[in-house]
């Protein structure tokens, strides 16, 4: 884990745009999990609520995906008994392996969706979503269980870094890298947990994720995205997702040198992207369309100066309508209320937003 804590460390001493890009505001998450001990196979943790916690917390948060059966929750039956000790031998092995990474990275508290929600209660379920975007926009590193799709695969699994698979080719004398272009591709953009439409908004808002795939561990920040085999930040030629600065989300390289429509504000150049990417991911519950993508539509509605209309926005909201379906299957309607007719919210499917990349120029 030497690699990853390099990232980490260099990140947090020495990127001054990553520094720059956390809120200033001192927020802190309702609960938070407080992790102690003096060995990392040794721990013990504990609920924090808010009024227990610090005024200034450092946190780190987790994105996984739950699988088909989560042993282990927050419930209003169990929260008393887990503000004094959480049953450590109970909770899945990715959020064991999550606890000692933070541990080893100095990390004091964490939070995780299921043990930080109150699972059973939708008050406090409707409440906390709301606040998820600043949840993960505050977290000092978001640890992404990217390549697995159960929590009990974890986050560390046996491979072989000697495998390598022969190539015969005459070229010139010399020393030449062999670089898989598509590598960030297949292991992040496509990995299961990044099809989950939350994680859409974990990913975007979190400065620092460290990525745990399948075969390596990732690095993305504000000021590189590296691998184990490129440490130093990626080749140029790989096809890995640029970050839009000013909101954090990933968009196609080749699309940076495209102009937006004219009058199209900087918001609306991030907003309108980041609607594409999320359609094409999934939600567990058709109802959360809105709220899994409201806590990005927060972070920049304070520049956009306009009404937030269920997922588009009042300026160029003509434009923002001719939205259209793109999946090759006909997108369903769902019965749920979850948007008006007139808002991408109200499908389900992949959408686009047609000529909001302008023209070349």
């Amino acid at each position: 884990m030497l690699q990853a804590t390099n990232w980490f460390k260099g990140c947090c001493e020495n990127h001054k745009q990553c520094a720059e890009a956390f809120p200033k505001s001192n927020f802190v998450p309702s609960r938070l999990i407080e992790i102690r001990g003096s060995d990392p196979t040794d721990l013990s943790i504990r609920l924090r609520d808010k009024l227990s916690l610090p005024t200034e917390v450092s946190y780190a948060t987790l994105s996984h995906c739950w699988g088909y059966s989560m042993p282990f929750k927050l419930t209003l039956e169990n929260l008393e008994g887990c503000m004094e000790n959480l049953p450590m031998q109970r909770i899945t092995k990715v959020f064991k392996d999550a606890l000692r990474f933070a541990y080893q990275s100095g990390i004091e508290y964490i939070w995780i969706d299921s043990l930080c929600i109150i699972q059973d209660s939708p008050k406090d379920w409707a409440y906390e979503s709301s606040l998820m975007g600043s949840i993960y926009h505050h977290s000092i590193l978001n640890i992404a269980a990217t390549g697995f799709s159960n929590g009990e695969n974890g986050l560390f699994v046996n491979r072989d870094p000697s495998l390598l698979i022969p190539i015969a080719r005459e070229t010139c004398k010399g020393n030449y890298y062999l670089v898989d272009t598509n590598t960030w591709k297949d292991s992040i953009d496509e990995a299961p947990l990044c099809k989950r439409g939350w994680v859409t908004q974990e990913r975007a808002l979190s400065v620092r994720t460290l990525h745990f795939g399948s075969q390596q561990l990732f690095w993305e920040c504000m000021c590189s995205n590296a691998s184990e085999v490129f440490p130093q930040g990626l080749q140029r030629g790989t096809k890995f997702k640029q970050r839009l600065i000013e909101l954090g989300i990933g968009q196609d390289s080749e699309r940076l040198s495209v102009r937006p429509l004219r009058g199209m504000t900087l918001e609306q150049k991030q907003w309108i992207p980041l609607v594409e990417i999320y359609t094409r991911s999934a939600l567990t519950f058709s109802k959360d369309k809105l709220v899994a993508i409201s806590g990005m539509a927060r972070e920049i509605s304070g520049d956009m100066k306009c009404e937030y209309l269920a997922g588009l926005w009042r300026q160029d909201l003509e434009h923002q309508l001719l939205w259209k379906v793109i999946t090759p299957h006909p997108a369903t309607k769902k019965e749920d209320m979850r948007g008006p007719s007139w808002s991408w919210a109200s499908v389900d499917g992949a959408v686009e937003i047609p000529g909001w990349r302008g023209y070349f120029g």
